[in-house]
């Protein structure tokens, strides 16, 4: 190879820095296969999974106020954990939706269902249910206790799986090649980590959607979701590319999101309309 070929390859390369199309092809071409990479990984899948599950609790909890069936419940559980997925899938027209592609996680929200039906079941058999006595004594304030704690439980998880939805929302817009990806990237986190849940209220017929209405939610993915967009648009300009930098920035968008959803929740940050 001459020293004028090269020459010549290094001014090419220099005209699309300039112009962008250097920063887009990364964008487009390896930034897709870094993140899935990261995400693929146990780790990550099991935060997912875990999300996915905690989302399915608030189905069951709330088709056991309303008193709704074996399959009413299976669908208020199944909407947020995998709704906001299917409906990012069909905008994105992703090839292959991501529930179809891996039963995991229509299997996690079966067996939730399941469980929680036989464990609410055999709870009011044994008396373990609150009953009209249940504001007396000691066995009030250990309730209390236990509900108290049933929800920070309950609260942790469902930021931990807002968090990975962030990240799978962005990912997934990278991997669609949506465009501006500091736009569509934040769009599809909250679109990911909410959407299902929305829908389940609306069918719920629920005017007070906590989606919605009150706390800051779907603002959460907004934020990391953007955050994460601006550092791959940022990043895509570097020749040297390290998966162990872009592990780095999921890592900080799962703790960041997990963070602020939690200081929410702890703190009751109300949205500034409420």
């Amino acid at each position: 190879m001459t020293p004028e070929l090269v020459e010549g390859f290094n001014r090419s390369l220099d005209q699309l820095k300039r112009n962008g199309q250097y920063a887009r092809i990364i964008r487009e071409y390896l930034f897709p296969v870094l993140l899935e990479a990261t995400v693929a990984q146990r780790w990550f899948f099991t935060i997912d999974i875990i999300g996915t599950i905690a989302f399915a609790i608030s189905g069951i909890l709330l088709a056991r106020q309303g008193q709704y069936s074996l399959f009413g419940a299976f669908v208020l559980a199944s909407l947020p954990a995998v709704g906001g997925g299917i409906i990012r899938d069909l905008v994105v027209n992703r090839e292959t939706v991501g529930v179809l592609a891996n039963s995991a996680y229509l299997l996690a929200v079966i067996v939730t269902v399941l469980t929680g039906y036989v464990g609410f079941n055999l709870a009011d058999k044994a008396g373990l249910a609150p009953g009209e006595n249940s504001n007396r004594g000691s066995d009030a304030d250990d309730r209390v206790v236990r509900k108290i704690s049933l929800n920070s439980a309950i609260a942790f998880f469902d930021a931990l799986g807002l968090a990975a939805f962030t990240v799978i929302g962005v990912v997934v817009a990278v991997e669609s090649k949506s465009n501006p990806l500091w736009l569509w990237g934040p769009l599809l986190a909250a679109l990911t980590g909410a959407g299902g849940g929305i829908i389940r209220d609306v069918i719920r017929g629920d005017a007070n959607n906590p989606f919605l209405k009150g706390t800051f939610y779907a603002e959460i993915a907004l934020v990391w979701g953007l955050m994460l967009s601006l550092f791959l648009m940022w990043y895509a300009n570097f020749l040297d590319y390290k998966p162990t930098e872009i592990s780095l920035a999921v890592v900080v968008t799962l703790i960041g999101a997990l963070l602020t959803r939690m200081a929410v929740f702890y703190l009751r940050i109300k949205s500034p309309m409420y």
